[in-house]
């Protein structure tokens, strides 16, 4: 049995921002759609849109897990907000 997919909720925007250009060329060959996008990397469909959007910070589990399952590490995939 899988555990439940991890969503996160803030009000503040978030320090750290995905890079979404990297993150979408290297995660389109392993799922086509947000929803299948976010199961893969354990999230629900609405966290993996706030994080893509930069309200939320992912906890450093879930950025290690989305750079590992796109095959690069995290310094590489996020990067500081402005």
């Amino acid at each position: 049995m899988s555990a439940a997919p991890t969503r996160c909720d803030s009000a503040t925007p978030s320090p750290i921002r995905l890079r979404t250009d990297v993150f979408d060329r290297l995660v389109t060959s392993l799922a086509n759609t947000e929803q299948d996008r976010a199961q893969l990397l354990g999230l629900d469909r609405a966290t993996l849109w706030r994080i893509r959007r930069g309200r939320v910070t992912p906890t450093l589990d879930v950025a290690m897990r989305m750079a590992a399952v796109c095959g690069t590490t995290v310094d590489e995939l996020f990067e500081a907000a402005s």
